[in-house]
């Protein structure tokens, strides 16, 4: 038993280091490091095998296990009732849902908060590419005063032409870089697929759960895309200055991320290899750009 492993080794004769843990102390204790933690000759292996066959916890555990257990493990049907079971042996999960969705959620957020080089030059990314594409469209899509609402003639038929392009320039430039920035990302999630399957396969939380739980972490970063890169091309280029239309932008920009974000999730898990996410990931940016009505 590991609560009295450390009394049945100074029991033989070998005691602790003040300065060593327990892991330590007992890793140490069967290589010859030994020597230093007893006063006799230390012992070989096979010394320590037959020590612990005549121990009273060995005694303790041939009892244990020769003892008639009073729980059936062979039951069909309502176990629990029937044969006794203990209920928390009967749990799939031991956590619920939403306790399972908030440990994912800090763990994902708490791995992003740690990469702090990665936060910062994300932002300066965006805001240097919002500036570059706002400065190529700049006022272009601003209403010029007195510009009638019925294009009756060829130059005010221009003058909507240019709006109309520069308004689908600049969505077209905002949709095709969040796209990128989440196709470049989404070969990373492979990497984490072992460590999913790993904590499944103990059952430490349901599937779901960890789905919503990185969905949600990803809120934080996704926010500081679309303020630093969305926003800034919204006023430079001159869209709709009233608080409906802006609204409506950032509303669309957090719906059009997140869906890419869980639909390069879905293809970070379902494809083998991070180039095989690469590939179909271009393919897919290429169809969005194609048939994206722009």
């Amino acid at each position: 038993p590991i609560t009295e492993v450390v009394e049945y080794f100074e029991s033989l004769g070998y005691k602790q280091p003040a300065t060593m843990d327990v892991a330590d102390f007992l890793v140490s204790i069967p290589t010859q490091d030994g020597t230093f933690f007893t006063d006799h000759d230390h012992y070989t292996a096979q010394e320590f095998h037959e020590l612990f066959q005549k121990s009273k916890q060995m005694t303790r555990i041939k009892s244990d296990l020769e003892a008639i257990s009073s729980h059936s493990w062979k039951a069909n049907g309502d176990a629990s009732e029937k044969f006794g079971i203990p209920k928390e042996y009967m749990l799939d999960f031991q956590n619920s849902f939403t306790r399972s969705m908030q440990l994912n959620l800090r763990r994902h957020l708490t791995l992003w908060k740690r990469d702090k080089g990665f936060i910062i030059g994300k932002a300066f990314e965006n805001i240097g590419m919002a500036v570059a594409t706002g400065g190529i469209l700049f006022g272009q899509a601003k209403l010029p005063e007195g510009l009638s609402s019925s294009p009756n003639s060829e130059e005010v038929a221009e003058q909507y032409n240019r709006l109309v392009q520069a308004v689908y320039g600049a969505l077209f430039m905002t949709c095709l870089h969040i796209l990128l920035g989440t196709m470049t990302s989404a070969p990373d999630e492979v990497d984490g697929r072992s460590i999913f399957y790993k904590h499944y396969d103990a059952r430490f939380y349901q599937v779901f759960a960890f789905v919503m739980g990185r969905l949600l972490s990803t809120i934080p970063q996704r926010t500081l895309e679309i303020v630093s890169f969305g926003i800034p091309l919204y006023w430079m280029v001159g869209l709709d200055p009233s608080a409906g239309s802006f609204f409506l932008y950032l509303l669309l920009l957090i719906v059009y991320t997140t869906g890419l974000k869980m639909m390069f999730s879905i293809l970070a898990q379902v494809l083998p290899k991070k180039a095989n996410v690469q590939g179909v990931g271009t393919f897919v940016v290429l169809i969005c750009t194609l048939f994206g009505g722009f």
